[in-house]
């Protein structure tokens, strides 16, 4: 009889995972028993993480998952899916979190980046947060689990307890260093620490690091730490520093830019235009380099945004303007000083305050009782009001505002600007796109879908198990989108395309036709080879005989 198996993407996952070594890296770090244990702790991670990388299902219905994949095949003569329920993996996560499970993944994502060859020459750094439905008890202060805690929301729901992710990833966005935080950990915070770490890990390769983070980075005391660790960085200069208006400003009544025009590589309609001044300035004592960008397509968003602002303004300066109305004084220098103070708070807005101070005569309340006498007349008083009105828009502060909103400002202390012209700078910072993703990435739904664990210990030891996986991905993209530059050929993917730039969901969909047979003899075979992805094996550096010729027993204990 025959059998037929729908196994998409599982054996080159497989295959992808075990070169890497990851399960290897687990079996060494992790306490176990082979005596005891009929499958390592390295081979329940390998199946978790097919599980979350192919989707479909959460983590808890692992088991489920493999029911419909020749499980013997992948992971051994002996296996079977309900060896992988939610109880063994459950257990194997307790003994990650017992071992350390950012040591653990440290260890494995170093491993992948030697085997890779990943030059560290640029490391890129950003966090998230992940937030978490459901009830999550709040973790007893002295724990080492991961504190599931409320927090700055990234993910914009700040009604939901969260954990936050750090990830320090190479120009080719392979996760050099990860870290599940407490869902209240600061940015700040979090760089000082990672500058730390990177010191002590890469020591050999500061001389030649440049590190590039978003203005999180840029506080005094990580300025400090910079400074006194020789480490050369890119970053954003928060406009909580003076001289970030500053420079714009000069950059503006300068006006010499150097124009730098489009930096992609393919090149759309709308696609940011981009021209730039070089300048430098101190920051606490310390020279740095500013440079001063302007982007047509932040002139668009931003403008924008000054419309609604322009709105905003002269809603509020309506309802000032009426108050100020309203009130009494008793003499002309009071309403002429009030009326003067409004006028001062609305300075370098986009719409001039005019007004005038005017008298005016108000009939008093008769002081005694019963109908006046004839020719009586009713007892009056003089009173002043402040008169104000909204001018004209101010086309020269709301020009002046549209100029400072459509640039940023970049800060380095790369002082070279033959090695590091401006575009450089910039280009760099770009890249800081591909730690973004990263994080794009591990948020698909397969991988949300992971996180469905109430104990701390146990979601901390998975928040792990995904940064492999999120770790996979990134391998399995460099190789392909490497090959393809290589090649000067296109990669087919699914929906009779082509890229030059396959994502790794692109690269994972192209596998979903892959069907094997087994044959009564108990051989194997591929069904339907027409739908067969050979150039993007090739890319991988994959052999299809992985979905015929098992190698498991080679790496299970």
């Amino acid at each position: 009889m025959l059998k037929a198996y729908r196994v998409g993407a599982s054996s080159m996952l497989v295959q992808i995972i075990r070169e890497l070594e990851i399960p290897g890296t687990i079996d060494n770090m992790v306490q176990w028993d082979p005596k005891q244990c009929k499958h390592s702790p390295g081979t329940h991670v390998l199946a978790m993480m097919v599980n979350i990388l192919m989707g479909r299902t959460a983590l808890y219905r692992v088991e489920e998952f493999y029911e419909n994949l020749d499980v013997p095949f992948l992971f051994g003569m002996d296996a079977h899916a309900s060896d992988f329920n939610d109880s063994v993996l459950g257990r194997t996560l307790d003994k990650i979190f017992e071992a350390g499970p950012k040591r653990v993944f440290s260890a494995a994502a170093l491993r992948a980046a030697m085997r890779e060859d990943v030059k560290v020459d640029v490391v890129h750094v950003d966090t998230t947060s992940w937030s978490l439905a459901g009830i999550y008890a709040d973790s007893v202060a002295e724990s080492e689990a991961l504190h599931i805690t409320y927090g700055f929301s990234k993910d914009k729901r700040p009604d939901l307890k969260q954990f936050n992710y750090g990830l320090v990833v190479s120009r080719d966005g392979i996760p050099l260093i990860g870290e599940a935080m407490d869902g209240n950990t600061s940015d700040k915070v979090w760089n000082r620490h990672i500058i730390e770490e990177l010191v002590s890990k890469l020591a050999s390769d500061l001389d030649s690091l440049v590190y590039v983070a978003d203005s999180a980075a840029v506080t005094k005391d990580n300025l400090d730490l910079i400074a006194e660790k020789g480490i050369k960085f890119i970053s954003r200069l928060p406009a909580t520093f003076k001289q970030e208006g500053t420079v714009k400003d000069r950059a503006w009544a300068d006006g010499s830019w150097q124009e730098l025009g489009v930096l992609t590589l393919n090149p759309k309609r709308d696609s940011a235009v981009y021209k730039c001044k070089d300048c430098t300035a101190e920051i606490d004592g310390r020279p740095y380099r500013l440079i001063v960008v302007h982007s047509s397509k932040l002139d668009k968003r931003k403008a924008n945004k000054l419309e609604r602002d322009l709105s905003k303004q002269k809603v509020e300066l309506d309802e000032k303007i009426a108050e100020l109305g309203a009130l009494e004084f008793a003499c002309e220098p009071d309403a002429q000083a009030a009326l003067n103070r409004l006028r001062q708070e609305c300075s370098g807005l986009f719409y001039d305050v005019s007004g005038n101070v005017e008298a005016e005569e108000v009939v008093l309340k008769r002081a005694r009782r019963g109908r006046p006498r004839k020719g009586e007349e009713a007892p009056t008083k003089t009173i002043w009001r402040a008169k104000a009105s909204v001018g004209p828009l101010n086309e020269e502060t709301y020009e002046h505002a549209k100029q400072k909103a459509s640039c940023f400002v970049l800060i380095t202390n790369i002082h070279d600007a033959k090695e590091y012209p401006a575009e450089r700078v910039l280009c760099e910072y770009k890249e800081q796109s591909c730690v973004e993703l990263s994080f794009k990435a591990i948020k698909e739904p397969e991988f949300v879908g992971a996180m469905y664990v109430k104990k701390p210990e146990r979601l901390e030891a998975l928040a792990y198990v995904v940064l492999l996986a999120a770790l996979v991905r990134a391998v399995m993209q460099r190789r392909a989108r490497r090959y393809a530059e290589a090649t000067d050929e296109p990669l087919p993917i699914p929906g009779k395309r082509t890229s030059m730039r396959p994502t790794a969901r692109m690269i994972l969909d192209s596998f979903d036709t892959i069907i094997v047979i087994i044959l009564p003899d108990g051989t194997r075979a591929l069904a339907d080879t027409r739908l067969f992805p050979d150039k993007m094996f090739n890319a991988l550096g994959i052999s299809p005989s992985v979905y015929v010729r098992s190698s498991s027993k080679n790496y299970d204990p």
